[in-house]
């Protein structure tokens, strides 16, 4: 579906983070479109999904 928008001339995507509730991902399929102003870097310890039947 990226590909879809790529295509038609969007810049990026921001959708809600799976891993954190107030998390925001930002996809950028161009990446002159942005400027970056901070860098963080984190070392992942652990992974935990929950999920449960839906229909």
């Amino acid at each position: 579906m990226s590909e879809a928008f790529k295509d038609r001339g969007v810049d990026g995507l921001e959708y809600k983070s799976v891993l954190h509730s107030d998390g925001v991902n930002t996809a950028f399929f161009d990446v002159n479109a942005a400027t970056c102003l901070e860098v963080s870097g984190y070392i992942i310890e652990n992974v935990e999904y929950k999920y449960k039947k839906f229909i």
